[in-house]
């Protein structure tokens, strides 16, 4: 276990992600208070169970607008909730945001009741989707965002096989901007749009982060090429053994087995007859 926790710290180091190893678990129950925010009525406050709590309907109203949902803050730029969410205490409390230490010292978060207009017709939502990038299972958050509002990142609930979750890309092949669940992503106020995020895995077999090649790059230099063919036939008599990664890179055909038809992909590629794979079709 410390050989492996080890070996994450220093992948942590090496992509520029450091994070606390251990975060404070907070189990005290926590008052939940619902405000107005500019409309009327009022909502009992509630108390959480082993850091958890559902957010209730709102029964609160606003003349001329219609509820949206809950924030963290009154001008809707913290976490969003609506109802029937479950709104976990550590995720807040360790987390980003700047009211976190207020929080823990008061026992208490406030969420601020979000209005919009009932007559607002270029009223848009826009929504996370979770891609599983090899597993298998279900994350979804149904949530629909609005343009400046801000999102908690799901935790992962995906699996593939004997790989660990290791964090939530906006690529698939871990090249873009990377994010921790319970960490804040934000919907630009312009040009935004829906956005979707790729579980990224973890081997423990060879300490790769998955992809660690391209499709169809076998021995990893960072090019298809015919060698990247030849090292596939030779899996396929028994001369070479792939690792999980190289396995990974070699599904280059429709189908989910390793073969020659993955190396006439390759070499098809590089003669230049396809320009993708037919597995990315």
């Amino acid at each position: 276990m410390k050989k492996l926790v080890l070996v994450l710290l220093l992948i942590r180091l090496i992509t520029g992600s450091i994070l606390p190893v251990m975060a404070e678990n907070t189990t005290e129950p926590i008052q939940i208070v619902f405000h107005a925010n500019g409309g009327e009525g009022t909502m009992e406050a509630m108390q959480t169970v082993d850091g958890r709590i559902i957010i209730p309907e709102c029964t609160m109203t606003k003349t001329y607008f219609l509820f949206h949902s809950w924030n963290t803050r009154p001008d809707e730029s913290g976490l969003s909730f609506k109802a029937g969410d479950e709104l976990v205490t550590d995720a807040l409390l360790n987390g980003q945001e700047p009211e976190a230490e207020l929080w823990r010292a008061e026992g208490k978060i406030t969420l601020y009741a979000q209005w919009i207009s009932e007559n607002a017709e270029d009223y848009q939502e826009y929504f996370i989707y979770y891609h599983p990038n090899g597993g298998k299972g279900e994350t979804k958050d149904t949530f629909g965002y609005l343009a400046g509002f801000s999102a908690l990142i799901a935790l992962n609930e995906f699996t593939y096989g004997d790989y660990v979750f290791y964090h939530w890309n906006t690529k698939p092949d871990n090249s873009g901007q990377f994010y921790d669940p319970s960490t804040e992503i934000v919907f630009p106020e312009e040009g935004t749009s829906d956005i979707t995020l790729y579980a990224i895995w973890w081997d423990p077999a060879t300490g790769y982060l998955l992809p660690a090649f391209m499709l169809g790059d076998i021995d990893g230099n960072g090019q298809v090429a015919a060698a990247d063919a030849l090292l596939i036939l030779q899996s396929v008599v028994g001369k070479v053994e792939l690792t999980n990664a190289q396995q990974t890179a070699a599904k280059t055909s429709a189908d989910d087995t390793i073969g020659a038809e993955d190396a006439l992909c390759i070499l098809q590629k590089v003669v230049g007859k396809i320009d993708r794979f037919p597995i990315e079709a």
